[in-house]
């Protein structure tokens, strides 16, 4: 199989999560090839792949190591569950990754899986200005402005206060601030914020445990603009 022919649907099934990496040409056949070493099997339809999964299997131990599992669609995954079960003659254990909220474990018939929670990348926003005017905002249809203050002790060009315009387009208009006596609508450090725009942690909780100070107009705002989207990284180095 083919790196260009599994690619398209990695990036479609990247697009349902934060975090996701860009693959490359180079990155597929180099460090992939090399850290994700096994079979590859695929399931497809009338409109081509729509999933596939790489991994091996070690004889001794009868363990089957999933080292990549990515479906477009619940048939597809399905579909891949039954794969697995079907080698049940043969190993004795599956190992995989998943996002934290993955659902998997109720869809099998036994969900008393012995389940762990690892710590992946760490999300770091380098420049808070270039983020903002990038940013996937939802369209609300209408526009929304706040004055915010970011407190980074690394990234000296990320402190200060600006003024944050989000048109009902999710264009986003930034301004610098001159003027500190304006009342602020969000105030935190980089980690915080890093992690309400990347979907890690809900702004009301982060508020109700004193990391940030946030207007209930901004938290209501993020909850209806800020994508619903989970943190996940299939790729590591």
């Amino acid at each position: 199989m083919k790196w260009h022919e599994l690619n398209p649907v990695y990036e479609k099934y990247a697009q349902s999560f934060t975090g996701m990496l860009t693959r490359e040409r180079w990155w597929w056949e180099s460090y992939y090839s090399f850290y994700k070493k096994g079979e590859v099997v695929t399931v497809s339809n009338a409109d081509g792949i729509q999933g596939y999964l790489v991994y091996d299997i070690h004889q001794e131990s009868k363990t089957m190591t999933i080292h990549e599992i990515i479906h477009l669609n619940e048939e597809a995954r399905l579909s891949m569950l039954d794969f697995l079960a079907n080698h049940d003659s043969v190993i004795d254990r599956v190992i995989l990754r998943t996002p934290v909220q993955d659902e998997m474990s109720f869809l099998l018939r036994n969900p008393a899986v012995s389940q762990q929670i690892k710590p992946g990348f760490m999300g770091r926003i380098m420049d808070v200005r270039s983020c903002l005017s990038k940013y996937p905002f939802i369209k609300t249809g209408k526009s929304f402005d706040f004055i915010m203050k970011i407190t980074d002790p690394f990234l000296s060009w990320n402190d200060g206060i600006i003024r944050v315009l989000v048109n009902e387009d999710g264009e986003v208009y930034i301004m610098d601030m001159t003027d500190t006596d304006k009342e602020l609508d969000l105030s935190c450090d980089i980690g915080a914020f890093t992690a309400i725009l990347f979907g890690y942690q809900n702004p009301l909780f982060l508020k109700e445990t004193g990391r940030i100070q946030a207007s209930d107009m901004l938290l209501h705002f993020f909850n209806e603009a800020i994508p619903r989207k989970i943190p996940y990284a299939v790729d590591y180095f």
